[in-house]
């Protein structure tokens, strides 16, 4: 069973029928603009230079290039930052159906989560 499913309050008699996530086509479809955003200022850092970094090339860069080399570095960071966020909501998104209601738990940013329930005889 899932950990959060283990911390919903189910009755007594109630049964929980399945456990469903968002589809990953949607997670696709988030994590397409940071990715691109990864992929543009590193791949302009490293492929307009002369030669594709090594450890011994980042050793002998001149003052300007460092920066450069600490810039992009910050940006690959935030980037793998916000991809960290995407999949912390994907992941811990999710319904749980019980043969009396359904609940949903919906994660916003790290330390928020919105449980709500419906209980099958309100429809």
């Amino acid at each position: 069973m899932q950990p959060f499913v283990e911390r919903i309050h189910i009755e007594d008699d109630e049964q929980v029928l399945l456990v469903v996530r968002k589809h990953w086509f949607i997670l696709l479809g988030e994590v397409f603009l940071p990715i691109l955003f990864f992929v543009v200022p590193v791949g302009v850092y490293l492929f307009a230079s002369d030669r594709v970094l090594s450890i011994e090339a980042v050793a002998e860069l001149p003052y300007r290039s460092a920066g450069a080399l600490f810039f992009t570095s910050v940006w690959a960071l935030l980037t793998w930052m916000m991809l960290f966020l995407i999949w912390t909501d994907y992941y811990l998104d999710m319904w749980v159906v019980t043969d009396r209601r359904i609940v949903t738990i919906d994660q916003r940013g790290f330390f928020r989560r919105i449980i709500a329930s419906f209980r099958y005889e309100r429809m």
